[in-house]
């Protein structure tokens, strides 16, 4: 099954060109994501998240590792790489052991 909007956010993935992703999105779509806890309504806010998102996850070090389609939507899986996942992991103990000192 093909779903023109998908296919327009590979484009803007490769081209960066965020007419692509404005375009690609309906008026009244709907974003949804673990990392954001509420369904987000509408063209904007939506442009908003994955504009942002793909500053940061189509860097070196992620990838696109899989995804789903409906008849209403789809689901795009990216994934750290080893060295982001390990830099987490530091990130997250330095913090915890800044707090433990605090204590």
């Amino acid at each position: 099954m093909t779903i023109p909007a998908l296919e327009r956010w590979y484009d803007y993935v490769k081209t960066k060109d965020r007419a692509v992703l404005w375009d690609a999105l309906h008026p009244d779509t709907v974003f949804e994501s673990p990392v954001v806890h509420t369904p987000q309504h509408g063209r904007e806010i939506t442009f908003k998240y994955l504009s942002s998102a793909v500053k940061v996850l189509g860097r070196p070090g992620f990838s696109f590792v899989g995804e789903w389609r409906s008849e209403t939507g789809a689901v795009v899986d990216v994934e750290a790489s080893r060295a982001i996942r390990q830099a987490e992991v530091g990130a997250a103990r330095t913090m915890i052991e800044r707090t433990e000192q605090r204590s």
